[in-house]
């Protein structure tokens, strides 16, 4: 027996439009609850950690950034811009060779 391709498609369309319609919810509370939800686990997470950290760590950390930020600092006097780190002046100086680049901050 020949059934034609054609003759199935509307019968094809129909299930899989009959699925997407039960796969689908407009019910926008629920999507808000989970996402609610997820946000919240999601702060809980954060404030865990957080809280395994103590302040001592937290002010030693910054420290340290702060002392590398101070001790990587160049200006070029002719730009009138600072650089922060040695991949900027470096850049600057490939750029423009003949700009005078001091050590302004740090060691």
């Amino acid at each position: 027996m020949r059934v034609p391709l054609l003759a199935l498609l509307p019968i094809a369309l129909g299930t899989f439009a009959s699925l997407a319609n039960a796969r689908f919810t407009d019910d926008v509370d629920a999507r808000e609850i989970h996402a609610r939800s997820f946000h919240d686990d999601l702060a809980l997470d954060q404030r865990d950690i957080l809280a395994t950290i103590s302040t001592r760590e937290l002010i030693d950390a910054l420290s340290e950034q702060l002392e590398r930020r101070e001790r990587d600092l160049w200006w070029c006097s002719k730009c009138k811009a600072y650089f922060y780190s040695v991949n900027q002046r470096d850049a600057h100086k490939r750029r423009v060779p003949d700009h005078d680049i001091t050590k302004v901050g740090g060691q």
